[in-house]
């Protein structure tokens, strides 16, 4: 089974034909927005994982599951709900856990926008 990459490909390949544009399109405006979303949500994670703040594990969790869908981000994604599931069990502890997966996941597809995040000038 082949590993699953941090953003979808196809995915991926759409950000960049609309980045390389002249002209910013509402793909560029989406993706700058979901990338800063992503960041931010990535470090109130780790504050709130680190403080044992599960209610607001749970908020960002929500938050970050929805812009990891909009990029294309399926492990983040995946990673996401599964916290999500074990908040909906009581299974704090569990949760809190996997936040380190889902940080360290969300490194990686910031990791892979971080080119993409400004569109081409013209020239």
């Amino acid at each position: 089974m082949s590993e699953i990459a941090p953003i979808d490909p196809s995915t991926l390949e759409t950000f960049e034909r609309a980045m390389r544009s002249e002209s910013p399109t509402p793909v560029c405006e989406l993706l700058q927005l979901c990338v800063r979303d992503a960041a931010q949500h990535c470090v109130a994670l780790g504050q709130a994982r680190s403080q044992g703040e599960t209610a607001e594990v749970s908020n960002v969790i929500s938050d970050l599951t929805a812009v990891s869908s909009a990029l294309g981000a399926w492990r983040l994604h995946s990673l996401c709900r599964a916290v999500e599931e074990l908040l909906a069990t009581h299974c704090d502890s569990g949760a809190l856990n996997l936040v380190s997966a889902v940080e360290r996941e969300c490194g990686e597809v910031l990791s892979q926008l971080s080119g993409l995040t400004t569109p081409a000038e013209s020239t």
